[in-house]
């Protein structure tokens, strides 16, 4: 059984990845110094209004700090795991080859704050309905970093999805842009906007 967790600051991850310096648009860079789902977490955070670290989001993960934040469904309590402060939860496990079982502890952490597209993390072809769907947001993908399904996983925003099936992506963790095929995203999740009082933004 393989776990990995979401750790990972890949500099030069992909041969693809871009610079991005010709972007306009300059995009949140939080560094390596957090894991790359906490990084993703406070990257959706700043998209809507909500300035809230990458470290706050890690130890929320662990005690639930945040529970009486106005943006918190009032559920989370921490998973009491230091190991998944300190490096990123689990990205998941393959239970078999080829066949991978997300970690719904993490979407359901991601849904405590931000209202999402749907119930749990989105596979395969479901993936690219998330991309084509008409209502505006962000996606988290987990993908694979290697040649094959039991090298690292790593977190990033997938932001677009080209008629040949390839995606692009930008990464908070190192201010990077890349792009990946459908076979290199694990699974995803596409958040809408602030769970909760995000009139008041």
């Amino acid at each position: 059984m393989e776990v990995d967790r979401l750790n990972f600051n890949l500099e030069n991850s992909n041969p693809n990845s871009e610079d991005g310096q010709d972007k306009k648009l300059k995009e949140p860079n939080y560094g390596s110094g957090y894991a790359c789902f906490y990084n993703c977490m406070a990257y959706f955070a700043e998209k809507f209004g909500w300035k809230c670290k990458p470290e706050t989001f890690a130890q929320d993960y662990y005690d639930g700090s945040l529970y009486n934040s106005k943006y918190s469904d009032g559920k989370w309590q921490g998973t009491g795991c230091k190991k998944e402060r300190d490096i990123g939860p689990n990205a998941g496990e393959e239970l078999r080859p080829n066949e991978w079982y997300p970690n719904h502890v993490a979407y359901d952490y991601m849904s405590s704050y931000f209202n999402t597209e749907s119930n749990h993390w989105s596979q395969n072809d479901d993936i690219k309905d998330l991309m084509n769907t008409s209502t505006s947001g962000y996606v988290m993908g987990v993908i694979s970093v290697g040649s094959n399904d039991r090298d690292n996983k790593h977190t990033v925003i997938l932001q677009s999805l080209s008629s040949d099936g390839e995606y692009s992506y930008y990464d908070p963790s190192n201010g990077k842009y890349g792009k990946c095929t459908q076979s290199d995203i694990r699974y995803a999740g596409k958040v809408t906007g602030l769970r909760k009082d995000s009139e008041e933004q």
